[in-house]
């Protein structure tokens, strides 16, 4: 027969190989979720620029062919971690610095543009407008 002082070894033993097996599935399991989280935000912060990059074009080109005084105002959200924002001859380019690395996207317009944005995260409010054969693209 077992003692008193047995049985509470075997029940804290028992305790520690339940609490080892559950550690066992969760750590795996959690590092999955981490892993799962980073590529999403990555994702979203590249599709943010991507959208963004989108935007001005299609603004850019609509204010080029209708030319002066033609005018849009665009709403654009940034995502954290664009380090570069380039607006001249016939291209709109975002770098973008991300944990993967820093990648650009680029669009091409059809006529020449100018202009600058600040690079900080959040929502820019934006004027693309036809200035003589050339579009203006401008922080308000």
């Amino acid at each position: 027969m077992l003692s008193n002082a047995s049985k509470k070894g075997q029940s804290a033993f028992e305790y520690v190989v339940i609490i080892g097996i559950a550690l066992l599935i969760l750590i795996p399991l959690w590092l999955h979720i981490s892993s799962s989280v980073g590529v999403t935000r990555v994702e979203l912060q590249s599709s943010y620029t991507k959208h963004a990059v989108s935007k001005l074009r299609g603004a850019a080109d609509a204010v080029y062919v209708q030319g002066s005084p033609a005018k849009f105002t665009l709403l654009l959200t940034f995502p954290e971690g664009v380090e570069n924002v380039t607006i001249s001859n016939n291209e709109i380019s975002i770098r973008l610095s991300t944990s993967y690395g820093i990648s650009d996207v680029i669009a091409t317009t059809l006529g020449p543009v100018q202009g600058s944005i600040s690079t900080s995260s959040g929502a820019h409010r934006v004027e693309v407008s036809a200035v003589g054969n050339a579009v203006n693209i401008t922080e308000v």
